[in-house]
């Protein structure tokens, strides 16, 4: 089998949902669906401009209600074009596509009121959460959800590179890394309140919660029903006497796509929405 050297969800995403040949994507993308199904639930309709970074075919769509969702003020930023052509069908209802690396995001200042990332491990590095904060208002929140990193070092003490790194065997054989930081709670954390944001709760889906799906192997079901699959942070941005919904969504350089509940960790903060 041809191995090749790290590289970007691009020459994944022709079947990257195609969970015959990658169920263990299929279940954390359930997963993680679950843990923001339930937290968007609680959450106020959003106010102003919305954005889910790496969205694919769009976790936030399919779990926020049609009715509470304005696709007029929802932008949807991915690196990967084949990635972000999941979602054609909502960028002909309104929303915006933009290709873009979530390190280097091409938005202004305080736009947002809500990010989303689900399974964001690709870009889980400091670059990415001084981008969220900058672009979140004041008072705004962002959900966002990785592979369990009681998974991680469970399965991926295996191999050292898998540490920081995912490996998909694709259909011509060739098995491809890409980047994937999944870090412990208290870590995961610190890198999130470092940036100005707080996190308001730390949540967890066990595989139980895959009920009637197909366990992949990797996800060592022999772990037991209460094992952690994903975790999720729902963080808020500081307030600093700034009104939420004041500012306005301006892209800086983005190019159009073409396409074809626990408290936190060390924390007596209540889990309630901020």
């Amino acid at each position: 089998m041809n191995k090749r050297n790290l590289t970007g969800y691009e020459s994944v995403a022709p079947e990257y949902y195609d969970s015959a040949r990658h169920p263990t994507s299929a279940n954390f993308g359930y997963a993680s669906e679950l843990l923001l199904r339930e937290w968007i639930r609680g959450l106020p309709r959003p106010r102003g401009w919305t954005c889910e970074v790496g969205p694919g075919r769009s976790a936030l769509i399919r779990t926020m209600a049609r009715d509470d969702l304005d696709l007029n003020k929802l932008v949807l930023l991915d690196r990967s074009p084949r990635m972000l052509a999941y979602s054609a069908a909502w960028f002909r209802r309104g929303a915006r596509p933009v290709i873009a690396d979530a390190l280097r995001l091409p938005i202004r200042s305080a736009c947002f009121g809500l990010v989303v990332a689900s399974l964001g491990d690709a870009y889980n590095d400091p670059q990415f959460w001084s981008e969220v904060s900058r672009v979140l208002q004041p008072g705004g929140v962002v959900l966002f959800t990785t592979p369990s990193f009681e998974w991680a070092v469970s399965f991926r003490e295996r191999s050292p590179e898998a540490i920081v790194t995912a490996e998909f065997e694709i259909m011509n054989k060739t098995s491809v890394l890409v980047p994937s930081a999944i870090l412990p709670e208290e870590r995961q954390t610190e890198a999130i309140e470092r940036v100005g944001l707080r996190v308001a709760s730390v949540g967890h889906v066990e595989l139980r919660a895959l009920d009637s799906h197909s366990v992949s192997p990797k996800l060592m079901p022999e772990r037991g029903p209460h094992a952690r699959v994903v975790t999720g942070y729902r963080a808020f941005k500081l307030a600093h006497g700034v009104r939420n919904g004041s500012a306005r969504f301006s892209p800086r350089r983005a190019r159009p796509a073409r396409l074809t509940d626990t408290p936190a960790p060390g924390s007596n903060r209540s889990a309630s929405t901020p």
